[in-house]
């Protein structure tokens, strides 16, 4: 059975998943007037992406895809570790139930997945069970925009975007339309209650597929 206690060590220095300026250059702003507007709108957007994705939330109820060093807890049997958070960058330590530290020798990471296997010392390095209790450091999320490096998936970015461009032109269109016609010229709909599906949390489906390839899945 899996135990996890998931913890920030160090808080990831930006959350955005794109900038004011990203917002204004796709849609041609050039005055400030709406900065405040912008602002507070990719933060949420930002925390809507986490939710839709499963981004686990550490004890202090935050989430982020900004990369953050972070210590898990665990109560394993098992071969295989999987960390809440990915993609994980680097391990900062392993320590085992008697506070011993491990040699990084004796594990290997797959990034993408948080997998953590451990492994025998000496040749060949053959992947074993884990002690009952383990407390791992390590250093997990992206690089965000306007970050030096940055690695956040265009998609993820594109998708915040999108829907902030959605919530912009709700703030001066009729609620209450569901469609309009002008014969021989232009045929317009809006998505009206929820922008999609059920299965797709709510978003619209163009948004969601670019989210889906980075929503986290626990089994």
């Amino acid at each position: 059975m899996n135990y996890a206690l998931l913890t920030v060590v160090t808080a990831a220095e930006q959350t955005a998943l794109t900038t004011v300026q990203a917002f204004k250059d796709e849609m041609g702003i050039t005055t400030a007037d709406e900065d405040v507007w912008i602002e507070a709108q990719i933060n949420r957007m930002s925390a809507a992406i986490c939710s839709y994705i499963d981004v686990p939330a550490a004890t202090n109820g935050t989430r982020t895809l900004g990369r953050e060093t972070l210590s898990e807890r665990f109560r394993y049997s098992e071969c295989k570790i999987v960390l809440a958070r990915v993609p994980v960058s680097s391990i900062v330590s392993v320590t085992d139930f008697s506070a011993e530290i491990v040699d990084p020798a004796e594990y290997e990471l797959d990034g993408a997945t948080g997998f953590l296997w451990r492994l025998t010392t000496g040749t060949p390095n053959n992947r074993i069970s884990w002690t009952t209790e383990n407390t791992i450091v390590y250093q997990a999320g992206y690089l965000l925009p306007g970050q030096d490096g940055r690695d956040l998936p265009y998609d993820i970015e594109d998708a915040a975007l999108s829907m902030m461009k959605s919530a912009r032109a709700s703030r001066t269109r009729d609620p209450l339309v569901k469609s309009l016609e002008v014969y021989d010229v232009e045929s317009v709909s809006y998505w009206v209650g929820s922008t999609g599906s059920n299965s797709s949390g709510g978003l619209p489906p163009d948004i969601a597929a670019k989210l889906d390839p980075y929503r986290q899945i626990f089994v």
